[in-house]
């Protein structure tokens, strides 16, 4: 699917502090290809704030590291995986600046045009850094299932979680559908695998739910050549599934059409 967002000049920077896991990259070597990674990150949708031309807003944040007056700055766009959280941040952005806030909206953007835009410029000295923000929600579900293994969790990461089980703690391929092959769905729901986990647990009752994150997933699929990589997929919240199937969805991908 095409992009939604229409990449061009940024609409200016505003005084926000943004919290959340950078997306970056290292170096690609024996992984999936971009366009293989693009194709898996088709499936997934995010929010950003973007003005009326649909050109993402971005932040002008403190770089991590800097001190005293002379610290620099780098700019940053919020990726938001829940739309809710996207509207309140807007909210709290009319309230804070009204010039900017009451110019802009929450706006889809699949994780592939995230990625897309990322790799365009990864070469560049002084890089748009792309900040994933997660659902407090989903956060707190990762520090609960984390816990019971004692282990600790990143707040700030974007969490993914998938259904394990076996000797080897193997993630789990399934078919969605009856006769479609097999995939090794991530859910950004923690609810939903466990819903999941509540089905496998009848055949194999020590299967549990791993936890991962967006951007450790990224590296993998750019840096491993695992054979579970190739099976991957991302599933949507059910708050953005409701949201693609909507009519206000369809009327927002027919006005970037008709921009183009």
């Amino acid at each position: 699917m095409k992009s939604l967002v229409r990449w061009t000049t940024t609409l200016g920077l505003i005084g926000a502090t943004v919290m959340g896991s950078a997306l970056s990259f290292a170096t690609q070597v024996l992984a999936l290809t971009d366009d293989e990674i693009v194709e898996k990150l088709q499936s997934a949708v995010a929010y950003t704030i973007a003005d009326g031309n649909l050109t993402p807003l971005v932040a002008s944040v403190p770089a991590e590291g800097g001190s005293g007056g002379a610290a620099k700055n780098v700019e940053v766009m919020g990726i938001f995986i829940s739309r809710q959280d996207a509207e309140a941040f807007l909210n709290r952005l009319k309230t804070d600046n009204p010039q900017v806030g009451n110019q802009t909206r929450v706006i889809p953007i699949f994780l592939s045009d995230v990625y897309q835009l990322a790799m365009e410029q990864k070469d560049n000295p002084q890089p748009v850094a792309f900040r994933f923000i997660p659902t407090k929600s989903q956060t707190d579900a990762a520090a609960s299932i984390l816990r019971q293994s004692g282990q600790e969790s990143n707040p700030d990461a974007v969490p993914l979680f998938a259904v394990r089980y076996g000797p080897n703690k193997g993630l789990i391929p399934m078919s969605f559908k009856q006769g479609e092959p097999e995939v090794i769905p991530l859910f950004f729901s923690a609810q939903e695998a466990q819903s999941v986990l509540n089905v496998v647990k009848q055949k194999q009752p020590e299967a549990d739910i791993q936890v991962l994150s967006i951007d450790g997933v990224l590296q993998e699929l750019r840096s491993k050549n695992d054979e579970w990589l190739e099976k991957v997929v991302f599933v949507m919240t059910p708050e953005s599934r409701q949201y693609v199937q909507s009519q206000e969805f369809k009327n927002f991908v027919q006005s970037v059409q008709q921009q183009r």
